[in-house]
This record gives structure tokens, sequence and C-alpha cells, in this order.
């Protein structure tokens, strides 16, 4: 789409509503402190995010200046000066908790609040450890931390003040409009999904004042003394002497320069280990001809040197009471941002036009030393380029970068999972650091999408020698220990930031899940043996010499600490087998056992882990009035539920107490979960709804991924997130299970039904019977074979082969086993467009089924042209239209669809009532709708490439029943893939419409071109 276009469809907003094919975005003139914690520019607070994960854009206030906010997953300053600080070890802890020897956990009477009853008041890092210990650092310097990029801002004074709306087109496009007596503003913006590129379109009229397009960068606001951390928790008071480290002084000033149409800011960083040459970054934008051409030497580079000259855009004010009752953690937040508000000095550059109206495109890109070595030159190679091909040419190429590339492109680039990716002040809580204490990747293992997790494993790989170096310095133990957090710097050894919970020992055995889990679902031997066991054999070498063997036969974990509930206490009173380290530990070692079994390596290793794990001691418990319940550390007073769900973590996290547990054991985990105090205030209600998840507790619909299939306990639960007797429709495909499995399967109403598990790996299948106690019957796909199998009570076994497909049929499915797919091919439509008499649309099959063009539909060289509202081609109802529930059918088209083709539904072909199918184009990705018998059963799969680009796509939906799929194709791949949950019986009395989707108030109607479109039958099941 054109600037021209554009700014034309969004002046005409000026002067009425939005465009229909909008959504609407929230414009509050006050996006402030509204819940008292203030971001720059914070997620709940903006009006629109562009994010391609590592360029992070914020469209946040309008409508002079309209203001975007810029972070990049890279920008941080990476300065850190605990390398050489003496680490806290194992011996100072036993010295001060088992001696009492003041100065290592501090004076204070911590441990006097850590008495029966509640949370020890949290203490200074500098009383956890040495004076000169590096965790002290955690809470004196703002740095490590991201850093904003800067700020485009477009200031019009002629619309200053006026109404304005912003909505969100196709495309992730950001439209906005402003309107002010004679004087209008359109903004059209979007990101490029794989380049680090923001193209700003806009159309400004009837101006008396001029206009100007700046970028700015405020002065880096770290304080000389104090950190944001230690204001928000200690007033001040950090406990740290920052005069004895070297440069840790406030970034240099940043810079702004412009050269012809090209115009930047520019912010340099010390040097330190991971750039030692120095790190920078530019924020650069380049104008197109139509802006340049109303003045020589638009772009001026000016310094800001006084505070009355910056806007203060974010902090609004609150009171003091207010403030005292915020959170650590926003008081954080708050005190960034006022402080980036009230920053002396700045650097901006500014683009200038005094002209009545302006038609402009502006491009952006920010360019860091990681990408390139001269970020400047770079940056404006970039924008060159970016100029040459023109918005509409980058907007069609970014439309074309498919989901795969997008992600492959995304994970090559963004470490995933750390607590604050990106920010828009100079400080964010923890330092935007990788919490290793709360990271849990089932579910997006169980969705196929363990690629998202590389970076981390890499890091975690690469960080060998100093997990290595850490459990022999701090713990006297080989193997590999972690702490809690990283930064992504480089580094000696670990990060310290928390003595007392980084003593949660479970910490390492969480961290290496995710390289277990990986294997256990993918069954990748060459990654298990390559990667994975050499990480998790160091994890066990660390477990097996932690643990100490007592008199009562058990390995007991002392000191532990559990996670964020108890601290460090006298005599090690409360630092006795967690919860958290007992379950990790036991789950490492079995894991460990595993996999050596499995690559027949280090036996003699095995059987000590063996016996460890089935010796560690029993997981504590805390006497109710209601009988015994778990509590989550050895002699606790009574249970506590902030933040982590520490008494069952063995159910949340560390997979040895589920559904499938002995019934006794179960019941003790059901009352533990009960006895928890003040769950309805949870901070983690999504632990809390896992935890219920996996004990078989649930009231409502759980439909995470695990909801779905479930499958650690054991053997394979099918929708074990939807209690029994539940009416729920939904389906899914590829997911995997537990032994390399892939699994689909959909749930109609109170039934599970089309399901089908492909072996990756020709193991053996465990599946719990989705039917108890009725009949179950497989056959292999597509031959529909049948395959023998037994009934263990309730678990149905069966014997796989690798890469063979199977369907597992019961309940009202169950015919269906005894039936065999014949292939039956047979025309029943083909409407070409190639010929046309008086609005009729001859049936080119030879069925006589012609089409007749209704409203301002029409055929113009060989196509039907359909321009939006009442127009489309219809054909009567036959009985041929109709298609019972064993009969597959396709339907194929050929179309072409604007890139202004409606966002929700572009209908293809569509035969509509209770009982009915529609091929379409959704969100712009093709879809194929069925809903049978009684219209309240449906199901859909949807594609992935985006059709609504100006070309011609050949597209194929069909229901398959020789598999119990609905299957599309884009061009002759097959793009997706989804189970049909419905009965088939496809009958209806209403006509089949080309171009419409006729439902009452919900019609819709196509825009565009479709050159061909059949129906067809694929085959059926036979008796």
């Amino acid at each position: 789409m054109t600037v021209g276009v554009i700014a034309l469809l969004a002046l005409a907003a000026c002067a009425a509503e939005p465009p229909p094919v909008l959504r609407t975005l929230d414009v509050r003139p006050d996006r402030g402190n509204h819940a008292g914690s203030a971001f720059l520019t914070g997620p709940s607070y903006e009006i629109k995010r562009f994010y391609n994960e590592d360029l992070e854009v914020s469209f946040w206030r309008g409508p002079s200046p309209f203001v975007f906010s810029l972070a990049k997953n890279d920008v941080w300053d990476r300065r850190y000066f605990g390398d050489d600080k003496r680490a806290i070890t194992i011996d100072d802890v036993r010295r001060i908790c088992l001696e009492g020897t003041p100065g290592i956990l501090g004076t204070r009477s911590q441990f006097d609040t850590a008495e029966l009853g509640h949370v020890p008041e949290f203490p200074r890092q500098s009383d956890l450890g040495l004076p000169n210990a590096p965790h002290a650092l955690y809470l004196a310097y703002d740095f490590p931390c991201p850093k904003p990029v800067g700020q485009l801002r477009l200031r019009c004074p002629d619309v200053e003040g006026a109404e304005w709306t912003a909505g969100e087109g196709s495309s992730d496009t950001l439209v906005a409009t402003a309107q002010k007596d004679d004087a209008k503003a359109a903004l059209w913006a979007w990101l490029h999904r794989t380049q680090n590129l923001l193209v700003v379109q806009g159309e400004y009229a009837g101006l008396s004042q001029p206009l100007s397009i700046e970028l700015f960068r405020h002065q880096d606001t770290a304080p000389p003394n104090n950190s944001v951390d230690a204001i928000a928790h200690y007033n001040g008071d950090a406990g740290y002497d920052y005069s004895q480290d070297k440069d840790n002084g406030p970034l240099p000033h940043p810079e702004s320069g412009a050269d012809g149409r090209f115009f930047w800011v520019r912010q340099r960083f010390h040097a330190e280990k991971t750039f030692p040459q120095g790190f920078e970054y530019v924020m650069m934008a380049a104008l197109d001809e139509e802006f340049w051409g109303h003045d020589p030497n638009p772009i001026r580079p000016n310094w800001v040197m006084s505070p009355n000259s910056l806007e203060p855009f974010v902090v609004h004010p609150i009171t003091d009471e207010q403030e005292r009752q915020l959170a650590g953690y926003q008081k954080e937040l708050r005190i960034a941002a006022q402080r980036v508000n009230d920053s002396p000095s700045g650097s901006l550059t500014t683009a200038t036009v005094t002209a009545p109206s302006a038609s402009f495109t502006l491009y952006l890109t920010v360019v860091t030393t990681r990408d390139a070595k001269d970020p400047l030159a770079a940056a404006r190679s970039r924008l060159e380029a970016a100029l040459r091909k023109g918005a509409d040419a980058l907007a069609e190429e970014s439309r074309g970068v498919s989901d795969e590339d997008f992600r492959k492109w995304r994970n090559s680039r963004v470490m995933h999972c750390n607590a604050t990716s990106c920010t828009y002040a100079d400080q964010t809580p923890w330092h935007g650091d990788y919490h290793w204490n709360e990271g849990q990747f089932t579910d997006t293992i169980v969705l196929g999408q363990a690629d998202t997790l590389e970076q981390r494993l890499l890091l975690f790989e690469e960080m060998l020698p100093m997990l290595q170096r850490n459990a022999r310095e701090v713990y006297h133990c080989p193997g590999l220990a972690f702490s809690l957090v990283h930064y992504p710097i480089r580094s000696g050894r670990v990060v310290y930031s928390n003595v007392t919970w980084e003593w949660g020992i479970e910490n390492t055995a969480l961290m290496l899940q995710p390289f277990w889990q990986v294997f256990q679902y993918t069954q990748d031997l060459e990654f298990l043996r390559k990667r994975a066991y050499l990480m998790l054999r160091e994890g066990a070498r660390f477990f097996a010499a932690y643990v100490t063997k007592e008199a009562d036969g058990h390995y007991h974990v002392v000191p532990t600490v559990s996670q964020e509930h108890w601290g460090f206490s006298p005599g090690f009173k409360l630092n006795r087998d967690s919860v958290g380290a007992l379950s990790f530990i036991k789950y490492h070692l079995k894991a460990c056992v595993e996999a050596s079994e499995t690559l027949g390596v280090d036996a003699e290793e095995r059987e000590q882990w063996r016996e460890i794990a089935a010796h560690l001691a029993p997981y504590p418990t805390l006497e109710t009035p209601d009988g015994p319940v778990f509590c989550d550390v050895r002699d606790a007073p009574q249970l506590l539920n902030y933040n982590i769900t520490a008494n069952l973590v063995m159910v949340l996290w560390a997979e040895d107490i589920s559904l499938d547990s002995d019934p006794a054991l179960l019941e003790l985990a059901r009352r533990s979960y009960n006895a928890l105090p003040d769950k309805e205030h949870s901070m983690r209600p999504g632990y809390l709804s896992q935890i219920r998840l996996f004990l078989g507790m649930l009231d409502a619909p759980y439909l995470s991924p695990q909801g779905r299939v479930l499958s650690w306990p054991g053997r394979i639960h099918l929708y074990a997130g939807v209690p029994a007797g539940t009416s729920v429709n939904d389906s899914f495909s590829g997911y995997l299970a537990v032994g390399g499995f892939e699994v689909s399967a959909a749930h109609s109403g109170t039934e599970v039904r089309n399901v089908r598990i492909t072996s990756r790996a020709g193991k053996t299948c465990r599946l719990k019977n989705p039917w108890a106690p009725g009949e179950v019957k497989i056959v292999r796909l597509p031959s529909h074979d049948p395959v023998p199998h037994r009934l263990e009570n309730d678990t149905l076994v069966f014997e796989t082969e690798r890469g063979v497909t199977y369907r597992v049929f019961g309940g009202t499915e169950l015919p269906l086993a005894d039936k065999r797919f014949v292939k039956e091919e047979r025309l029943i439509g083909r409407w070409t467009f190639d010929r046309e008499q008086s609005g009729v649309i001859p049936d080119e099959s030879g069925n006589g089924h012609d089409a007749k063009l209704i409203g301002e539909a029409k055929v113009v060289d060989g196509a039907l042209q359909l321009p939006g509202g009442e127009s489309y081609a219809r054909v009567e109802r036959t009985l041929a239209f109709d298609f019972a529930p064993d009969q597959g059918f396709a339907i194929e088209a050929r179309i072409r669809l604007p890139v202004t083709a409606p966002t929700y539904m572009v209908p293809i072909l569509c035969s509509m009532d209770l009982k009915q199918y529609c091929f379409m184009v959704s969100e712009g990705k093709l879809k194929l709708y069925l809903s049978s018998p009684r219209g309240d059963v449906y199901s859909f799969a949807t594609g992935k490439t985006l059709l609504t680009d100006d070309r011609w796509h050949t597209v194929r939906g069909e229901r398959n029943v020789a598999e119990g799929m609905i299957d599309l194709y884009v061009d002759g791949n097959l793009e997706a893939s989804a189970p049909d949950a419905t009965e088939g019986d496809f009958t209806s009395s209403t006509p089949l419409t080309i171009g419409a989707y006729l439902w009452g108030d919900h019609s819709r109607y196509a825009e565009g071109a479709i050159d061909w479109v059949e129906l067809r039958t694929t085959g059926r099941l036979t008796e």
C-alpha cells in the first residue's frame, strides 16, 4: 500500500470513525500511574506494541507529540564488578548458622524474626555476606541492566490537545488520526518481522506551525552513589561503597548527528569484559524524497541542556501515601521513571518542515556493536537499502516471512525467559536478569517448540566452566552448581545475587531439567549423547557429593533453603531437607540413571545415583487437625504460600506425585494443597492451577498444553484438564508426549474423539483409556489395519513402530474402527469464471450446478471480482452438496486477496446451516471450518502463510476421513492439520455461496479475486 493511499484512508478517518477494518485501540489521554507503578512506557499503559523480540517499539502517546519508545534486546549496560570478589562459601554459612559467628550473615536480629510464624525480614545483601562479597552488588548497582534506546516523537503544535483515534489494521499495522480545526494528521506504522526496521508513514495538512520529527535519548541516570534498588528497599543504604570500583559512574552523554536525509542518536557504553573495546548503539532514521522536497536541509542536530526543554512524558503525580503502599519492585520502576523524567540533559536530532502540508515515509533502525563493527555505517547502509526498496516492497517482504522463518530469526538472537527482556527506564526490577529459580518449560516442549529454548541451553553449555567452579569453590563439591541468576555478560564465574535463595539446592536440577525433557519428548539420541548427558552427569556428581547419609539410613540435604520462604536459621533449624531439594535431587538422579542406561555408560556411578535416589529422606510433613500435610522444609512451624508453592514442588515441577500415584500418597498431596493458606491471593495462581491439574483436582477446564496431553506421570492422559462430565469443544495437533509420541485429539461435548498417535521412536505406548471402561480399538494409518493391544485396568498398551501413525477409537467413534478407506474422487462442481452469460457462471464439471452473480460481483479477465459488501456467487442447493459422516471431501481454489482484505474473514466457498462447512481466509490465514451435526460441535484447521499479499495462491482444504483430520494446503504444500471432531452429516437446505458467509448479522463477504474454485469428494469409509 502506497503512502498516498494510506494517507487518504487515514485522513478520511479524521472526520469520521476509523475504518471498520481497524481494531480500535485505547487512547485515553492520561496513561499514567493508574495502579501506582510507573513505567517509562509500561506494557500496561501503552497503546500498541511492535515486537519482533529483538527490537521492541511501544506507541503510547498522541497526538502531539505522537511518541514511540524503543528498546532492543542487546542494549545493556554490562558492567559488573563481582568477578574478583570472594564468594560466600558453605564454610561461611556453617560458621554463622552453627557457631553463631557474627559478620557473615550479620549481627541484625534476623534470626529473631525467623521465629515460628512468619517470613523473616529481608536483610541487606551486605548483611548476608562478607563486607566485600559480590552479593552486595545486586542492590548496590543499577547495572548490569537493560537500557532504553530512545524515542521517536512527531510534534505538531496545530493538533495539540485534539481528539484523536488509533486503530490496528491487518499485518499488525497502526493507524492513528487527529484533527483540530483545519489541521489534520494521519499516521501509519509497522515493524518488519525479520529486520530491525520501523516504517512510519505520515500525512499532515492544514499546518500553520512547523512540524518536527525528533529522535531523542535522555542522559543516563545511573546514580553515582545509590541505586534504585537500594532506594526502594533500604532508603538508599545499599551497604556497599561504590568508590572502590572503577568506571562506576553514568554513561557518556548521548550524541546526535545528521547527514542529508539521515539523522541519528548514538549512545556509547563503557568498555567491559563482554565488549572490551566498548559497546554502542545507533538509532538512525531516514526520510524519503517527499519530505525531503520541502526543505533542502531539514534535519538539525542539537543538544538539549535545559530540563525545562524536556517534556515530562511519563510520571504523573501520586501522593506520599500512595508511594508508601507500592511494592518494592513498583517503587523501583517509579523511581527509575522519575529519574528519566528529571534527566537534566539528553541528545536530540530534529527534522523540521514549515510547509502547510507534509507527506513522508520515515525508516528507522537500531544497530548495535553486536550487529556490526561500525554501527553508524551499518545503520546507514540498512536505511539506504530500505529507501531503495520502498515501503510497499518492504511490507510485502515482511508479510512473506513464514512463521518458521520468523522463529529461526528470532531464536538466533533472543535469549528467552529472562525476567524483563527490554525496558523503557534506566533500571528495571532485578536488573532484567535471567531468573533461574522459576523457569519451567514443559508446556513449551509439549507444544513441540523446544527450539525456543536453544539459546538457553547454549548459554548453560557455555557456562559449564563457571558452574563447575561454583560447585568447587562455594560447595566444595565436584560437578556443576547453578546460582540464582545470570546476565548476558561475560564473566569469570557465575553471577551472585541473593545468598539466601542461592542455597535452594534444587536450582541446579531445575535448570538442567530441559536437557532431559527435550530428550524425553523427542527421543533424539544424538542430543542426549552429545549435549544433554554431559550436563546432566555433572549435576548428578554434584548432588551425589552434596547429600549426606545419616544413621537413619536416609540421605539428607543440609543446608538447603526453601525458596523464598524461611531463609537461613540458627543451627540450620529450617535448612534441612526441603521438599524442593529432595524432590529435584530424586528427579535428577533418576533421569541420569535412565540416560546412562540408554547410552550404556557410567555403570558404576549409575548404581550410586540409583541408590541415593531410592533412599533420600522422606518429604517432611506437618500435623494438622485434618491429618498430616506436606510442609516445605523439615520442622517448618506452618505452611506458607508466598510466591512459590514450595511444599508441593514435587507435584508442580519435580514430577514425583501425580494423579497416577498411589491413592494414599495422592490423598496426602491433595490435603496438602487444600491446607495452603491464602490461595485466593497467591502471587502465582498459575502454579496453583498446574498443581490441581496434576492432582486431578480441577473443577473447571484448564486447557494448557499439559491440560490436553499430560504424559510425565507414566502414561498419556488426554484432556486431563477437562473434569469428567464437562462439555468442551476443543482440538489440538502435533503435541508431544514422553517416549517420543506425537499426539492429536479432539474433545467434543463430553467425549474425547479422533485420537491419533505417531511414534517417533518405536516405543511401547501407554494411554489412559479415555472411554474407560468402554472398549477400544486401534488401527494403523492409512491402511486401517487393526493393531493388537491389551488393557491393563484403565491403561491401553500397544507396541509401536518408528514413523507409524495409529488411530485409537472408542466411545461413539468405535464403529469407525471396522471400516476401510476407499479412495473415491468425484468432481461435484467446478467454476472457472471463464464464461459468463447474463450473470450466470456455468458449472464446468458438467453436473449443472451453475452459479449466479449477486450484487456487484462480476467476471473480469477470467476471474470472479468481489468488491466486498453483499456481492458473491450463489449456487442453488442440491443433494450433491450434502456429505455423509463417512464421506471425505475437498475444496480447492485459486485466489488473490489484497492487503486491504477484511481482517476477520474472507469466505471462499461455504455451505451454511447448523451443519456447515466453510472454506475461508481468516486473519489472513487459510481456514476450513466444519460444524455438525447440531451446530454445537465444530472443528477447524488454520494455516500459516499470510494470503492477503495481492498474489495468486492455490489453496485446498480437505476433510480427510481416512485419518480423521482436516488438512490445509497452500500452493501444493501441506501447511496445517487438525483433528475433525465433528460427526459428519453435512446436510443443509441453503444455497452454496462463493465469496460469502451468510449467517444473519454475522454475514461476511469477500474482497478480492477468485480464478477458479471446485468441490469434490475424496473417498469414504466403508464396511
